[in-house]
């Protein structure tokens, strides 16, 4: 018996940690107000228990807060970002959900961007990572997969096959737009189009 209580304390511990971090995600990034990007937010109510109380079952509940709204990524993105790993992946999972224009597809990456992907990083994982390193992942895993293309000084463009963009007329424009900057950059449309793929 004081086994099982001991374990139930775990749990209720390891829950209350869990629901702390999500809680600061919620109130720091996702529906922080002086966020780049800013989601609305909804409620849905979930059953966390069932008691019994007199002989009836009685269904404990709690309100979760959630985002109406959110960030599209298309079938195609899986052939993108399949080989992708580590934290360039946890990056890019940023970049799009936090910090891209929807409508244009793309992001600022600076400073300020570098500290807000820490602070992410830092409240969910309790890691934080060098500016040198993050830049670089940025090159070698983004760009060089042809995930992300650099637009001018600090911004770049998220590949519109990925996703981002919220509807097909908008997508369909940016996939021109993408071809059309690979051009003016003088890169080839072909092979810095599409995914590249590890040997």
């Amino acid at each position: 018996m004081a086994i099982k209580g001991r374990q139930q304390a775990v749990a209720a511990g390891q829950m209350t940690k869990q629901f702390i971090i999500h809680s600061n995600v919620l109130k720091d990034v996702t529906f922080n107000k002086h966020a780049e990007r800013t989601y609305t937010a909804g409620k849905v109510s979930r059953t966390v228990s069932i008691r019994d109380s007199g002989g009836f079952k009685m269904v404990d509940e709690m309100d979760e807060k959630i985002s109406r709204t959110g960030v599209i990524f298309y079938p195609e993105s899986l052939e993108y970002i399949f080989e992708v790993e580590g934290i360039a992946k946890k990056l890019l999972m940023f970049i799009a959900f936090h910090l891209l224009n929807p409508r244009k597809n793309t992001f600022l990456f600076n400073p300020q961007t570098l500290a807000a992907f820490n602070n992410y990083s830092a409240i969910t994982t309790n890691k934080t990572y060098k500016s040198s390193t993050v830049q670089q992942l940025l090159r070698k895993e983004l760009v060089e997969r042809n995930i992300v293309v650099n637009v001018s000084t600090g911004k770049y463009m998220l590949n519109p096959m990925i996703g981002g963009c919220n509807t097909f007329a908008i997508r369909r424009t940016l996939i021109a737009e993408y071809s059309d900057l690979l051009i003016k950059k003088g890169k080839n449309t072909f092979a810095d189009f599409y995914p590249k793929y590890s040997k």
